[in-house]
């Protein structure tokens, strides 16, 4: 499924999250997506370094351990933690929020969050 917007995105996953279960992979998401949204730019930046690169497609699965790297590298007092379970949908956020790039990423089918 593509989106159009952020917005649209981020409506989708509120309506797909269970409200009762905190380990649910929307809620989780939602979550550290909004507390933590320093995460998103770096995704957003390596991703966008990439695409000048190798504009036909991109891993983000490349993005998600070179942000760990940077992060283990290049900082002494914090360090990103990203779970796999986030960047495929990091990697959905981003094609919303960059429609002209809404196929770089190859996604599959979440089979955690209907719809997805």
């Amino acid at each position: 499924m593509q989106f159009e917007t952020e917005n649209e995105f981020i409506n989708f996953l509120d309506g797909a999250k269970h409200n009762m279960r905190k380990d649910d992979l929307a809620t989780r998401f939602l979550y550290h997506y909004r507390t933590e949204p320093e995460v998103y730019q770096m995704f957003e930046q390596f991703t966008l370094q990439l695409i000048s690169k190798r504009p036909e497609r991109g891993s983000h699965w490349m993005i998600g351990n070179r942000m760990r790297w940077e992060s283990t590298i290049n900082s002494s007092t914090e360090r990103y933690k990203i779970t796999n379970d986030f960047l495929g949908l990091y990697a959905r956020l981003f094609m919303s929020r960059h429609p002209q790039h809404n196929e770089y990423f190859q996604v599959k089918e979440m089979k955690r969050i209907i719809g997805l």
